[in-house]
């Protein structure tokens, strides 16, 4: 059997997954839309892993990583920032900036010989994030994997704030009841996220090697726009989408435990429950969430003073 190392990252609209072995090879990976947590990961666990895989550790990081921690078993639980800084150095060393455009959430991250020196993370509202350019390629009848391609070939500059998802939408109607084409609008759309991102960077010394992570990579138009506004070439990770779950399976496998607390393949075949109650026990009156093993409780999140 083939010894592995599991890493997972759980974003907001996707799941991640990435099988290392000792030599610090990837060995696979996968990146699923998140259609319901539960059901994503049995789903991922099918796909990637196999009978001729002996897991030895997993490590789990994302927006869902104490949650889905719970689930499976998982060895260590670290942040998107260590993640995605580990993934980045492995595959580009001489990395300075780290650019993260997401779902929901955008980062950056810099590195002074190759140690976090400063980082930013705008997880307080998903306006200049990747999930509004997909739901206005949605409006305009375009493929989110076509997008870029598409922008690409936009002839004419529009101004498209990026402050607000709604607004955004809103002036995308207008241009498009002007005439506009969905070439100058999806570009006009992708500079607005690009300078959404600027300015939550402001004050930031960003330095060039500029590395690009995040399935947003994949997208050309937003490559093409970064390197307008850098005036530099911006490097693309090798394994942009599925970054953060390289660097949590480089992670463990540097450190390994004794013994893994992954729970094995047949978490596939479990049937995992949830439930939410409002805790009455003290004044908090926390909002717990409960995790289930058919009628057995194994897992309780949410609570403020400790208890659970």
């Amino acid at each position: 059997m083939k010894i592995v190392y599991l890493g997972i990252d759980v974003g907001s609209s996707s799941l991640k997954f990435a099988l290392m072995d000792k030599e610090e090879q990837l060995v696979d990976s996968l990146y699923l839309k998140n259609h319901g947590l539960i059901n994503t990961v049995k789903q991922g666990l099918k796909q990637i892993l196999n009978e001729n895989y002996d897991v030895r550790g997993v490590g789990i990081t994302g927006s869902g990583r104490k949650f889905l921690g719970m689930l499976i078993g998982a060895d260590k639980i670290c942040s998107e920032i260590l993640a995605h800084a580990t993934s980045c150095l492995k595959y580009c060393p001489d990395a300075k900036t780290i650019i993260d455009i997401g779902a929901e959430d955008n980062k950056a991250i810099l590195f002074n010989d190759g140690y976090i020196e400063n980082f930013i993370m705008n997880s307080m509202c998903a306006g200049g994030c990747g999930q509004t350019l997909e739901m206005i390629a949605n409006r305009l009848g375009v493929q989110i994997e076509d997008v870029g391609e598409l922008a690409c070939k936009s002839k004419n500059k529009l101004n498209i704030s990026s402050k607000c998802g709604i607004f955004m939408n809103s002036m995308v109607v207008s241009h498009r009841n002007l005439g506009q084409s969905n070439e100058d609008i999806l570009m006009g759309v992708i500079r607005g996220i690009t300078n959404n991102y600027l300015q939550m960077i402001q004050g930031m010394d960003l330095q060039p090697p500029y590395v690009f992570q995040s399935a947003s990579a994949k997208n050309k138009a937003f490559v093409k726009s970064f390197e307008e506004s850098f005036n530099h070439k911006v490097i693309i990770h090798p394994y942009c989408d599925v970054a953060g779950a390289i660097g949590m399976a480089l992670i463990i496998l540097r450190d390994p435990p004794k013994q893994t607390n992954f729970k094995g393949f047949e978490i596939a075949n479990r049937n995992y429950r949830t439930k939410t109650r409002i805790c009455q026990d003290c004044e908090n009156h926390c909002e717990l969430n409960e995790l289930y093993d058919d009628l057995k409780l194994i897992g309780t999140m949410g609570s403020r003073c400790g208890k659970y």
